[in-house]
């Protein structure tokens, strides 16, 4: 669990994002792995959480509609997490 923490902090921190949005990159990063797939009704029911999976979806669908990363802060986050 510590680890878990720690990489919600590092992307929160290089990021610059809320803690709601970074957690939900999170928890899409780590369903990634589990799925693999990029289909979000998929990763929206393979999220584990108290909202229902319509829910899930439609917040998916948000981020990736206002999804913006800048590739300077990119950097910043893989430096934070391997150095």
């Amino acid at each position: 669990m510590k680890n878990i923490s720690e990489l919600t902090v590092i992307l929160k921190a290089s990021l610059g994002w809320s803690k709601p949005r970074t957690e939900l990159l999170f928890h899409l990063l780590c369903v990634l792995f589990a799925v693999r797939t990029v289909n979000l009704k998929t990763i929206a029911n393979a999220i584990l959480s108290s909202a229902t999976e319509d829910s899930r979806y439609w917040q998916l669908q948000r981020f990736f509609a206002l999804f913006e990363l800048s590739y300077q802060r990119l950097g910043r986050f893989l430096l934070r997490l391997f150095f």
